[in-house]
Order: structure tokens, then sequence, then C-alpha cells
């Protein structure tokens, strides 16, 4: 028997994507539940009229308690949560329709999907990384954190589809009015006396992000002491890499680009990293090596993932130094390389030109 499937998500003022997402929901759901925490616009109207059951909850600066409220009010076999602002391809709805036919048991209690929040102009995706998104309703699973709430799947008790993509496109109007709600929640927590790794990791991007590099280093150190999930940690080190890049502090960059890189050699974003940081300073033959050790890693299916990384970055950097140091055959070949996916190609065609014609 098929699984049938609840979507659950939160809204506040998103009458100008609601429907979007509703109509793709409405692809693989059998139940559409909306909660709203306080819209002044056409969002309830919308929604309603798109099918869904809307619900109310009192805005409490807890994303983690509106979540499980909106979970509490599905009545399917499961749950799976979106964005209003997010997208499902054709292609992906039908995948979770294949899925909910043949792989959603009592075996397991809920996937794993991929995430892919950053783009190119062109749609190629820049940024991504495995998410848990659909939720056995029986298993009673809960949100945890008032921001950058997660739910912790039960070890041996998830599948991980991660050729199934949700895609994140926010609205640059909607992004302007939330620049400051993430750190004030946050800084709230600090204030309150969280300092749980969770925490810690987002308050150091917050602070990252709106260019406090200087609080934001001694925040990622302290996570890193405590942290004991992986790839996040390493994703701290390249975070706290850049701060010190940032603050032109060289050697306490090229420092924890080196302890990334020991600490996970698999992936590729502290090798580019440091080429790049060669390549700034014209040195050549010093950074052709980072990138070349970034070419042989392939892209890893957990945790944060800078797709470009792992696609044109090493490429493009290499053509320009192998150009620059007399080798124009090699130049061209990885130019041809850095086409794919790149978000600058009419530059690449340009210089692709110019090396056949030095040739």
């Amino acid at each position: 028997m098929v699984a049938t499937l609840s979507l659950a998500m939160i809204v506040k003022n998103e009458e100008e994507t609601i429907e979007r997402i509703l109509s793709c929901a409405q692809g693989f759901c059998d139940e559409l539940i909306v909660v709203d925490t306080g819209s002044t616009d056409k969002t309830v109207a919308l929604a309603e009229a798109m099918g869904a059951k809307v619900h109310y909850f009192q805005w409490i600066d807890d994303f983690g308690a509106a979540r499980n409220f909106a979970f509490s009010k599905a009545t399917s076999d499961w749950i799976i949560w979106l964005d209003a602002d997010d997208i499902v391809t054709e292609d992906d709805q039908a995948k979770i329709r294949e899925l909910k036919a043949t792989q959603l048991n009592d075996d397991i209690d809920g996937v794993f999907m991929t995430y892919q929040i950053q783009f190119t102009p062109e749609g190629e995706c820049t940024f991504s990384y495995h998410r848990e998104r659909i939720m056995r309703r029986a298993a009673n699973l809960k949100w945890e954190g008032r921001i950058h709430e997660c739910i912790a799947l039960p070890v041996g008790r998830n599948l991980v589809r991660g050729d199934i993509n949700i895609q994140h496109w926010p609205l640059s109007t909607k992004l302007a009015g939330k620049v400051n709600r993430n750190i004030n929640i946050l800084e709230q927590c600090i204030k309150d006396g969280d300092r749980s790794p969770r925490t810690l990791f987002y308050y150091a991007n917050e602070l990252r992000d709106h260019q406090r590099f200087e609080e934001a280093c001694p925040i990622y150190q302290e996570y890193i002491g405590i942290s004991n999930v992986g790839w996040e940690k390493h994703a701290a080190m390249m975070s706290l890499a850049r701060c010190y890049f940032s603050l032109n502090n060289e050697e306490k960059a090229l420092y924890w680009c080196t302890q990334a890189m020991l600490f996970d050699s698999e992936r590729a974003e502290a090798f580019n990293l440091i080429g790049i940081h060669f390549y700034n300073k014209q040195q050549w033959t010093q950074a052709i090596p980072f990138f070349m050790a970034a070419l042989a890693l392939k892209k890893p299916d957990t945790g944060f993932v800078s797709d470009s990384d792992y696609t044109w970055v090493p490429y493009d950097y290499l053509s320009i130094c192998y150009d620059r140091l007399g080798d124009r055959k090699k130049s061209i070949e990885l130019t041809l390389n850095a086409l794919s996916n790149n978000p600058d190609k009419p530059r690449l065609i340009k210089n692709l030109h110019w090396l056949v014609d030095q040739l």
C-alpha cells in the first residue's frame, strides 16, 4: 500500500511564493498543512484557495516550536517539511511519488534529501547539503532549537536519497527583511546561557555574515573545541580561515586551512582556498598543487558541500595559472573543463579565443 504524506509548513507573509510551493506539494502530498505565524498579507487566503488546512501559531521566536506545532496537525503516515520559498521540480516530484510507493515503511523513521540553497544566475547549484526531510509520524520525532532547528533521526533508522533535490529560492525582497532576525534570536540564546555546539556554530556564522569577523573567530574556536560532528567541524574551520583572511591575518588563515585539510583530506574546499591564496599573490607554481589536489577529490555525500569546489573552481584557476606559466595548450584544456557549471561563461569563452589565437 502506498504511504500517505502530509506537508507541514510554517509561513508568514509569503503571498509571493505560497502558491508556487503548494502547487509543487500537490504533486506528491495527500494533505497540506500550513501554519501561519502572523501574516498580514494574502498568504492565508491563497493557501486556503490551494486546498491547504490553515492553522495559527503565535510567534515566539522559536522555529522548532512552530514546526512541532505544524507536525502535530498532520494526519498522514509520513510528514514532509518545506519552506514557502522552496521549489520541487517535476522530476523530483516524481521521485518522491516513487519513494512513497516503494521505500516508506516501518523499517525507517526518516529520509534525508539534498537541499540546494545557492545557485548561479543560470540555475546551477553551487552549495548544497543533505537535510532531514520526511519523518514517520508514528515515530513522534521532535524539532529542537529556536533557530536552525533540526530533528535528530535515530541511527540506523533513516534513508538517504541524495538524488532527490529540494531547491531553496528566497526572494531578494524577503531576505532584506530577515537580515537581523536570525542573529537576534541567537544572541538571545547566548544571553540565556545556551552555548551548545549547534548554537555556537550558527551564531558564529551569523557574526561572519554580518562581517563581525573579530567576534566570530573566538566563537568558531569554542565550537571547534567541543564539536563531535565531523562535517560541521570542517565547515567551521573553513569559515574561521575565511574570517582571518578577511582580517588580513594570513598566518592564522593558512593555519586553519591546514587544520581543515588534516581533519578531512577528502574535502576540496581547503585545498582550493589555499590555492586561491597563492593565486592572488601570482605565485602560480605554488598554487597549482593545491588545485590539482582538489581535482582528485569526489564531491562528498554528507554535510555542507560547496558544489563549485568540485566542478569548475579548480579548473578555472588552473587554466589561468598554466597560461601565466606559458603552457597555452594545457590552459585551453582546463578552460574547456571550467566551462561546466561556471557562472562566468562569457569570460571563459573570450579567454578560449585569445588562447587559440596565441597558439
